[in-house]
């Protein structure tokens, strides 16, 4: 199945700038065209109930949030959901391909534009932090273009539950409310695995590396890194732990306002 996507995962790469600049300034405006564009469509757009106060711009960047994770997440998984950690680990000193740069690159853009959007609108401090050390860890990267794999691995991990938590909080904010009920186990059970074992594992093992001293980056990046990718670990961890808390509430709310019905049916 992998495979199968391949041609058309090149061809959206093959349009994707090699340059730092346009590769990440581009990406960016990308974004931001696009937030635009949902913004100024759901207030008029009522019959999607997304149209009311706030909605529209939390909304819309809910829509670029899935559009960003679904396509990092499109063309990581064909090229990097095979590799083991020691494989991964063994790719770090190594420089990236055309690929990973292209995708560090857009990546980058991504995180530049919703730190901006977090600022001005949502400020959510974890969200903040979280996006602080993506673009700190992705940045390194680049700027020294080595680490193998690394990008394209943290994405296809790292983003692969993201569509289902966007598309969760679109249906359950336009109460479309056999949606999200659908969408909230997969989600949960999905974020709890890559959360919590995935990504932490694969961290683990690249720190690992970092810590060793076995790539030709100077003290400061290696350090840098780690931090970031511990501060990210850690983060996942305590998403988890609200997200887990939030799924045990919901259902109490649900089962007893479905037995409070039942009484008063009775009577």
């Amino acid at each position: 199945p992998s495979r199968a996507v391949e041609p058309y995962t090149d061809a959206v790469l093959a349009v994707l700038p090699d340059e730092p600049a346009a590769g990440i300034v581009g990406s960016g405006l990308l974004f931001f065209l696009q937030f635009v564009f949902w913004a100024l469509v759901l207030p008029r757009w009522k019959s999607l109930n997304l149209h009311e106060g706030k909605k529209p711009k939390q909304a819309a960047a809910r829509m670029v949030a899935f559009a960003h994770a679904f396509t990092v997440s499109l063309l990581a998984w064909p090229r990097v959901s095979h590799w083991t950690v020691q494989e991964v680990m063994e790719e770090l000193p190594n420089e990236l391909s055309e690929a990973h740069r292209k995708i560090t690159y857009f990546t980058i853009g991504y995180f530049l534009y919703d730190t901006m959007y977090m600022l001005t609108y949502e400020r959510d401090p974890l969200f903040l932090a979280h996006h602080g050390c993506g673009i700190s860890i992705f940045g390194t990267i680049a700027a020294f273009n080595q680490g193998g794999i690394a990008s394209m691995v943290a994405l296809c991990w790292g983003e692969l539950t993201n569509p289902l938590l966007s598309a969760w909080w679109l249906a359950r904010t336009a109460k479309c409310t056999w949606l999200s009920e659908t969408i909230s186990p997969i989600f949960t059970i999905a974020f709890l695995v890559v959360r919590v074992i995935i990504i932490p594992v694969y961290a683990g093992g690249m720190m690992w590396t970092y810590a060793m001293g076995r790539t030709s980056l100077p003290t400061w990046a290696c350090v840098l890194l780690n931090v970031c990718m511990g501060g990210v670990t850690v983060g996942g961890w305590i998403w988890v732990r609200q997200t887990i808390r939030g799924f045990i509430k919901h259902h109490k709310k649900k089962r007893a306002a479905a037995q409070a019905a039942k009484a008063a049916k009775a009577e």
